[in-house]
């Protein structure tokens, strides 16, 4: 088996075309939310359902899960069912203060994707704590984490069970799928 440190950032295609167009309309619905992206809380994201068609088109454009070895090396088998199911769009929240350090969804996989711009700490996405999913929270304290960047044409393959921080600032967007390590 390859090294596991618990996420991978892949390259994909960058949108074009039908698929640019999937990418506005995901956009226009983050639009109608721009309250939301304001919110301030001690939450680090909010997510809203986008279950349609185009924004699971754009999140998986140039990328096929089903052939994965992140998902392979986790023993997780995709079916058809399992790919077509709930797309989320997330926005992440400024926060006044530090959030402490969570696990980002216990047994699950979880795939992050930019909508419209690259995401990194100064606009909310989180920070990682390198191999946490393979330690004990206790024994995670004295890891310093890392920051990470996703571009457009780049997904976020992500362990649910790396410990994750927020940073202060918020305002990224994207698009959020996950699936139990059991593959369903």
């Amino acid at each position: 088996m390859a090294s596991d440190d618990g996420y991978a950032i892949i390259d994909c295609v960058e949108p074009a075309g039908e698929l640019l167009m999937s990418q506005v309309k995901a956009s226009s619905i983050i639009s109608r939310l721009s309250s939301v992206q304001a919110l301030k809380g001690e939450i680090g994201y909010w997510h809203y359902p986008a279950d349609n068609d185009a924004c699971r088109r754009l999140l998986f454009h140039g990328f096929d899960p089903r052939k994965s070895d992140f998902f392979q090396q986790r023993g997780i088998v995709l079916e058809d069912e399992t790919v077509n199911g709930p797309v989320d769009i997330f926005s992440f929240y400024s926060n006044e203060k530090q959030l402490p350090r969570l696990r980002a969804g216990p047994g699950k996989v979880i795939l992050f994707r930019p909508i419209e711009k690259e995401i990194g700490t100064e606009n909310g996405l989180f920070r990682i704590v390198p191999d946490s999913h393979k330690m004990s929270y206790i024994e995670s304290v004295k890891v310093q984490s890392e920051s990470i960047r996703i571009k457009p044409n780049q997904i976020l393959l992500l362990d649910g069970n790396m410990l994750i921080e927020y940073p202060k600032e918020g305002g990224g967007l994207g698009l959020l799928w996950s699936t139990n390590k059991g593959g369903s």
